[in-house]
């Protein structure tokens, strides 16, 4: 299997305990990512009509005083179209060839040259069945039947799709078993991995060279009695101003580095990044006086392969809320589509029905699975120094043309999951739960010790996408949208019911 560093150059030089390394080309990251190309399809139709997919990609972002070279992420063109009979005919053959192979995420190595696989296809063929415009609710119209045929399908039609479609995702039981992670299939093989990046580095599991300590420290392994085993093990040393990790960065002075082991362990990192201290660093971590000094220290490490172990570890984590999201959705347009046969009892309120099909329900989890995704737990928060120019690149989705495993569509999936939580779902939980339910689920998701990273994300998403922040609308904005929804609805479902309430 090759590796990584195989093919890069890259050589952290050791003299002593003390690295003495004088080139700075080690920390020399990627240049800028090529932009993906993506030309604009003339059929496609952006169901929230807000032109969010026709924004040119800004070159640099500024926060804070700081000025960050930043590129496109996404590489799947926003204006594919998708159609109906990809579904509906030949036993869905065309929709199934979306479909990742599941055995291609079971590589054993992390660190090798393989990436994972990606569901950005199925990502774009289920958001593109979304039919309501609430900006313009006359506009709005089902999926085209096919590529000569652009007509609409019908709602029993669209009914028939979206089940369809759900049962042929719900199938794929091993992708979603390796993407949910269960039994940690994937996120088991961190350690494993970490330690393999130590190796390719060249760094001995020795405690009598000096040359290990710039991976880690090294202790021995006990057995359950208390006796030594003979055999060692690696654990982190604390970054610190302290760390006797140097690095002569030339002109700019001597610097101290994490050690290896402390900073592959935050790079091939599974769980959520806001605690992590690469995660966005020069916002956070490194202006924290308290854990970091800017004139003794450099948080930099190998800046080509750091990029894509993270992007890499980044891009398979975030397709687990996005999968959750995208199947949520399904299910919440089956029952709606479903419902001409549900709200049918004009002696009835429109309330009474909606609890009693199930609908209610689907409508809640549906916002549970919005706002996760829109949590964005698994962004990739990199930045990247340029130490030799002063420069800083800022990876914030995974992504970026230099990833081989399949096609991203993060950012694009964040523009869809805002839109329909901001102009669908939060006017059904103000108007069929309460003003206070959805003000409460929005804290809970927003609100609390990582308001000041969601300030930061959502200002590069809104300079990037032209979306503003989350937040709760007002409750003639819900009364109105949730008006247009309703009536909607009873026009293209044949609903009845008495009356709302």
């Amino acid at each position: 299997m090759k590796k990584i560093l195989g093919i890069l150059t890259s050589t952290l030089l050791v003299t002593s305990t003390v690295s003495t390394a004088v080139s700075c080309n080690l920390f020399k990251p990627f240049k800028n990512p090529k932009a993906p190309v993506k030309p604009k399809n003339p059929d496609y139709r952006d169901p929230f009509d807000n032109n969010s997919n026709d924004l040119e990609q800004p070159k640099h972002f500024t926060y804070n005083n700081i000025k960050y070279n930043i590129f496109d992420e996404d590489t799947a063109n926003p204006t594919n179209v998708y159609y109906a009979n990809e579904v509906l005919e030949d036993n869905s053959s065309r929709f199934k060839k979306y479909i990742p192979d599941a055995e291609k995420y079971k590589f054993n190595d992390l660190s090798d040259t393989s990436d994972f696989p990606t569901i950005s296809l199925i990502s774009q063929y289920v958001r593109s069945l979304e039919h309501f415009n609430p900006n313009k609710p006359n506009e709005s119209r089902f999926i085209w039947r096919d590529k000569n045929n652009k007509t609409p399908i019908s709602s029993s039609e669209y009914n028939k799709l979206v089940s369809k479609v759900l049962d042929i995702i719900n199938n794929q039981k091993e992708l979603k078993d390796v993407i949910f992670d269960s039994n940690s299939v994937i996120s088991k093989k961190k350690e494993a991995s970490v330690d393999s990046v130590r190796m390719q580095q060249g760094y001995p599991k020795d405690p009598n060279s000096g040359d290990h300590k710039l991976w880690g420290e090294l202790e021995e392994v006990t057995h359950g009695d208390g006796s030594k085993s003979g055999a060692y093990q690696f654990k982190e040393i604390p970054f610190t101003e302290k760390s006797n990790n140097l690095y002569n960065f030339g002109s700019k002075g001597v610097f101290r580095i994490p050690t290896g082991l402390w900073f592959y362990n935050r790079i091939i990192d599974f769980n959520g990044n806001f605690d992590n201290e690469l995660f966005l660093s020069k916002e956070f971590f490194e202006k924290d006086p308290s854990r970091f000094n800017p004139k003794k220290m450099k948080l930099v490490w190998d800046g080509i392969l750091d990029q894509i172990l993270r992007n890499r570890i980044k891009v398979y984590a975030m397709q687990k809320a996005q999968l959750e999201l995208l199947i949520s959705f399904l299910e919440f347009q089956k029952a709606l589509s479903s419902s001409s046969s549900l709200i049918a009892d004009a002696s009835k309120t429109l309330n009474e029905q909606l609890d009693s099909s199930g609908i209610q329900t689907r409508i809640k989890d549906f916002e549970s699975k919005l706002l996760s995704y829109m949590q964005l737990k698994q962004l990739a928060g990199y930045m990247f120094e340029d130490v030799e120019v002063d420069e800083i690149n800022l990876q914030l989705f995974p992504g970026t043309s230099f990833y081989d495993g399949g096609e991203t569509d993060f950012r694009a999936t964040y523009r869809w999951a805002w839109n329909e939580y901001q102009l669908i779902v939060q006017p059904l939980i103000f108007k069929l739960f309460s003003e206070n339910t959805a003000k409460e689920n929005f804290k809970q998701a927003f609100k609390g010790k990582y308001e000041k990273h969601y300030d930061f994300i959502w200002a590069n998403i809104k300079a990037v996408d032209g979306v503003e922040k989350p937040h709760v609308i007002s409750k003639s904005e819900a009364n109105k949208k949730f008006d247009a929804f309703v009536n909607y609805y009873k026009q293209k479902f044949n609903w009845k019911f008495s009356k709302i309430e």
